[in-house]
Order: C-alpha cells, then sequence, then structure tokens
C-alpha cells in the first residue's frame, strides 16, 4: 500500500514497462470476460433454437389432435395420398343414430340404430390427415416444390399445418381397436412420431439425424446425445378416438 501511494504522489508516472504490463492484464481479462460472454449467448441461442424446435412439434401435435377431436368417425382408414405426399389417414363421418318405433314391443319400446345420413339433408364429414411436401416460400401452390423450397409438413383436408420447421422424417400411423358389423374401423389408437429440424443458422442442422433414422429402422438403438449443437428433435405422441 506504501509503495502504491509513493507511485500516486511520485510525479513521474508510470514506466512504459509498467504500462505495458497493465495493458497486458487487462487485455487477458477482457478477453476471457469475452470468451465467457460469448458462450453464454451461444448458449442462450441454442437453447431458444431448440424451444422454438419442441414449440412447432407441440403445435403440429395439438392441431391434429383438436381436428380428430372434432368428428365422430364412423371409418377410419388409410387412403391414397394426393401428389407429392406420403401418408394420407381419411376419418368419415357418414352415420347418424336413428330412433324408431319397435313393432315387436309395446309403443313405449324403441329401436336406436347408427344408419347411413341421408345426404340430402345431412352433411358427412369427413378428415383428411396427409403428411408431405410442400413448397416453403408458397404454401399453397398445388405444384410440386422446387428441390431449394421442399420442407415436410402434415396437411388437414389439404391445408398445411403452418410452422418454421422442417417436419423430414416424420410418420404418423393407427392401429384400430374397435370395428362396426360392416368390418370398418370406428375407433383407433394413432402413433405420431415427428421429426423437427431446423431451417435457421442459429443452431447448426445435425446430419446424424439420417443415420438415426436409418438405425432405428434396422431395428438398431441408436446412441445420440442431446447436445446443443444438436438441431433436431423427436417428439413422440400416442392417443385414442
Amino acid at each position: 500500500m506504501k509503495i502504491f501511494t509513493k507511485r500516486i504522489k511520485n510525479n513521474r508516472g508510470m514506466t512504459l514497462v509498467e504500462l505495458l504490463a497493465t495493458f497486458a492484464i487487462a487485455s487477458i481479462v477482457l478477453a476471457i470476460v469475452y470468451a465467457v460472454f460469448i458462450n453464454g449467448l451461444k448458449t442462450s441461442n441454442k437453447v431458444e433454437a431448440k424451444n422454438a424446435l419442441r414449440d412447432d412439434g407441440d403445435y403440429v401435435i395439438s392441431t391434429i389432435m383438436n381436428e380428430l377431436q372434432g368428428i365422430s368417425a364412423d371409418s377410419i382408414n388409410y387412403c391414397t395420398p394426393s401428389t407429392g405426399n406420403l401418408q394420407c389417414i381419411k376419418l368419415i363421418d357418414n352415420k347418424s343414430i336413428q330412433v324408431s318405433q319397435n313393432s315387436d314391443t309395446p309403443s313405449d319400446f324403441y329401436n336406436v340404430e347408427k344408419k347411413q345420413k341421408n345426404t340430402a339433408n345431412e352433411a358427412v364429414n369427413e378428415v383428411t390427415i396427409e403428411y408431405g411436401l410442400k413448397d416453403k416460400t408458397n404454401p399453397t401452390s398445388p405444384q410440386p416444390p422446387t428441390p431449394d423450397n421442399r420442407m415436410y409438413t402434415f396437411f388437414i383436408n389439404g391445408k398445411p399445418i403452418d410452422i418454421d420447421n422442417n417436419l423430414q422424417h416424420s410418420t404418423i400411423n393407427f392401429s384400430c381397436s374397435s370395428k362396426d358389423d360392416n368390418n370398418q374401423c370406428t375407433n383407433a389408437v394413432f402413433d405420431l412420431t415427428l421429426f423437427v429440424s431446423t431451417t435457421s443458422r442459429v443452431a447448426k442442422f445435425d446430419a446424424s439425424l439420417d443415420k438415426y433414422i436409418q438405425e432405428k429402422k434396422d431395428g438398431k438403438q441408436p446412441q445420440v446425445t442431446d447436445s446443443g449443437d444438436q438441431g433436431w428433435v423427436e417428439l413422440e405422441s400416442q392417443f385414442g378416438f
């Protein structure tokens, strides 16, 4: 402390060596602070990008579930996809509950049946879920997208679910849980697997996604570490109707 006080009172100031040493120490400290700040900023951006992927995935799942909940399906079947699409599932509500008096019993007994709707005065409701390609620059275009504009998404009645990220490798399937007298599937359990991959420069796309998919197809158990640089997330959902 006495030496420091003496230096302050010294009108000659600091020597060149002392000045250079001060600059060197300050540079080291600033470099460390800058590195910590940049790493923190990168981590924050990666976390934000990963959360955006999960948000898009959750939005797709909730959109599909809401559509399925809005229809009382009398038949659930796979269908032929539109041009450029890969999967198609159609749910049809074409029956209504009809009540009629039972002629073989007293008048206070009635038959309650589900019969084909009279299309003249009753609407037949349909929900078609497709998975395939969309044009990211013109989502409503009926033409197949060019390679540079290809993105994968799900379609509800021909309208794409609008998200910012890519759903390549995603799938939707169902297994029938009950059938009617005509062997039509009326209730099913749906399995929805989403791979949401980023198209942003903030979080670099991890090319290991293709390897991960291939290993799953081969029946292997892929080993994936959820690192900050991984530009995709996998979301699985199962629901029944």
